[in-house]
């Protein structure tokens, strides 16, 4: 694992700002572009404590830089489709050079490789280009990911079919001006807390985040579901509307272990994005469950998230 000056990193950030509540608006110009959640204003505000997540606005363009718990510095650029990414890359690459540091940008897509090599050659340089597989996000087409359909989803349905038989009068309400659905998410969120250990929130902790995520919830990109049991909260889902066709779910947790509940809320919030083509449950981060979890879910297709080194 690569580890960097201190002194580095803290003279790189005084040519960044952190984010606040008042930058969702300039941030929200450029999700329409992008089909990654790790790209939205959303995640980025909510993880800031744990990505350290800074950024400065360059032409048309805002650059984010992300320096983690796995001490990965990189940088990830948003902005507009046709626009010229080359005076953002070549000031960027000025300010790491001025530090001896490796620019490097993330959650790259495919399709936009070619801008990345375009703009550096402009300035005689050369790009090199990663990929790991760990790292592609996982797209279900809306309609298939409601009837879970092949064998290996048999378990799963036989396991909503068990909660709706047993839990006859469960519910899903949507979180709204009438409903205000805030404290139950938190309450549910807690009890999850107690039951598991903060050494296993890999990228630090998820509550914080989820808090931090309300503080910027807007009805018109999110969705906050609960589900309800003889009025007590069981399970919450958070989504949020990126790009023109895609949902990503971001936050879900149960209350109790419940069989069926998960695959069961996963379904009733799709329901509600029936008009959205895809629905994006993001990477399996390599971890093995996760991983057969999802494949498991038929996914439509893996979309790649590949990282740009400016060389």
């Amino acid at each position: 694992m690569k580890t960097y000056d201190k002194s580095k990193i803290n003279s790189l950030y005084k040519y960044f700002k952190v984010p606040n509540v008042s930058d969702v608006k300039q941030f929200r110009i450029f999700e329409n572009n992008t089909e990654f959640g790790d790209r939205s204003f959303s995640l980025i505000y909510a993880w800031q404590e744990s990505f350290m997540y800074v950024y400065r606005v360059i032409e048309n363009t805002i650059a984010i830089l992300e320096y983690g718990i796995d001490s990965k510095l990189s940088v990830i650029l948003l902005y507009k489709e046709n626009t010229d990414i080359f005076p953002a890359i070549f000031k960027l690459y000025k300010i790491f050079s001025n530090f001896g540091l490796i620019l490097k940008f993330e959650y790259v897509s495919e399709k936009n490789i070619l801008s990345y090599e375009t703009a550096a050659k402009k300035f005689n340089k050369e790009v090199k280009v990663f990929f790991n597989p760990n790292d592609s996000d996982y797209f279900y087409e809306t309609t298939d990911f409601l009837v879970l359909k092949g064998k290996s989803n048999k378990k799963k349905r036989g396991d909503i079919n068990f909660l709706i038989r047993n839990y006859q009068s469960i519910e899903v309400v949507s979180h709204s001006k009438k409903n205000n659905l805030i404290e139950a998410s938190i309450d549910v969120f807690d009890k999850w807390c107690d039951a598991h250990n903060c050494e296993n929130c890999f990228y630090g902790c998820e509550k914080k985040a989820f808090l931090r995520f309300l503080e910027i919830f807007d009805e018109r990109y999110n969705k906050l579901c609960v589900s309800y049991y003889k009025g007590k909260p069981l399970s919450f889902a958070l989504s949020e509307y990126i790009g023109n066709d895609t949902v990503c779910y971001y936050f879900q947790k149960n209350a109790e272990r419940i069989r069926g509940l998960t695959y069961w809320l996963n379904a009733e919030m799709a329901k509600k994005h029936i008009n959205i083509k895809h629905i994006n449950l993001g990477e399996d981060m390599g971890i093995d469950g996760i991983k057969k979890d999802k494949e498991s879910l038929r996914p439509s297709f893996l979309k790649p998230k590949y990282s740009v080194e400016i060389l």
